[in-house]
Order: C-alpha cells, then sequence, then structure tokens
C-alpha cells in the first residue's frame, strides 16, 4: 500500500515540479566547472525499495530523505559540504531522517512498487528533476511530502528540515510554514 501510494504520486508528475516551495533567488557564489566530492558514509545504504526505507525510517520516528545528485554538480558539493558534512543541520539529519543519495544519471534499480521498477534516472525524470541537488522528503505512508530544488543555503534547508519533521505539511503547504515562521 505504501509503495503504491508513492507510485500513484509519482505517476502525477506535475505534482513533483509543482512542491518545489521556495521562490527563485539570486545563485550562490559557486564555481561553475564541475567539482568532485564525496557522500557522508553515513547515508543509509539502501536498495533503493524507496516503499520499504520510508517504512524503516517511520520506524525509528524518521523521515526519509532522497538527495538526487549529479556526479561533478558544484552545487551538490557546496550543499553536501555545508548542510551535510558539518553543522547543526548535519546533526539535526542525523537524527530525524534517513538519507538515501539517488544519482541523476545512475542505472540502479529503483523499486517503487511490486511491479514498479526503474533505473535511478528514469526515477528522476519521473519526479521532475530538473536541477541538482533536489531533495525529495518522504513521509512513513511513502507519501512525498516536500520537494527542493536546486542548492539551499543552511538556514534555508533548516526551515525544510524542520518543516518535514514537525510534520507541518499535515496542515499548511511550505510558503505558508515560510511566512509563518519570518
Amino acid at each position: 500500500m505504501k509503495e503504491s501510494i508513492f507510485a500513484l504520486f509519482l505517476l502525477l508528475s506535475g505534482l513533483a515540479v509543482a512542491a518545489s516551495a521556495e521562490s527563485p533567488q539570486a545563485l550562490p557564489d559557486i564555481p561553475s566547472k564541475g567539482q568532485a566530492y564525496t557522500l557522508p558514509d553515513w547515508f543509509k545504504v539502501s536498495f533503493l525499495n524507496i516503499g520499504e526505507d520510508a517504512t524503516e525510517a517511520a520506524a525509528q520516528h524518521k523521515h526519509l530523505l532522497l538527495f538526487l545528485h549529479l556526479e561533478n554538480c558544484p552545487y551538490c558539493a557546496k550543499m553536501l559540504k555545508e548542510n551535510f558534512t558539518h553543522g547543526a543541520n548535519t546533526v539535526y539529519m542525523q537524527q530525524h531522517f534517513d538519507v538515501v543519495a539517488i544519482d541523476v544519471q545512475g542505472t540502479r534499480d529503483v523499486q517503487l512498487d511490486k511491479q514498479t521498477h526503474l533505473y535511478e534516472s528514469e526515477f528522476a525524470t519521473r519526479l521532475g528533476v530538473q536541477f541538482t541537488p533536489t531533495i525529495v522528503f518522504v513521509d512513513g505512508q511513502g507519501k512525498p511530502v516536500l520537494q527542493l530544488s536546486g542548492y539551499k543555503t543552511p538556514k534555508e534547508f533548516a526551515r525544510a528540515l524542520h518543516y518535514v519533521k514537525d510534520k507541518a505539511y499535515s496542515h499548511m503547504t511550505f510558503p505558508a510554514y515560510l511566512k509563518k515562521i519570518k
């Protein structure tokens, strides 16, 4: 059931694109050429069965966070460095989220339900990923609750982490939440 909810969401790909809630912003000072990076070793080792990963996270009172990235992406490298390798966001994520990395050009198998298997690249396309990194937050029922596209500063990303962890998505949109906390 949980897996089929996620699969249904993916079929409604327009919703995935619309879920990016923050308004456009000036691009940060990031080099224009490729930049190698390493994913943190505390990311969850996953067989990319999204429903199972969401259920396992929920059993630990956590949400699933999908980190969709592109090899040598300078925006991914900067976001990883500032949000995932040190600082308050790193500690907060380790306490409240299971983080799974997905390569937007990858060929590993992503299982959405018993019948639906996609390559990582096809999964990213179904989600409407146009920028990297893209972050997709998934609740314990396997339902995506927020999608963020592109680089986010630690302050911007912290707002999204708290929105999801506190389950504010159950009663308000992310833009409404941002207005409320300002």
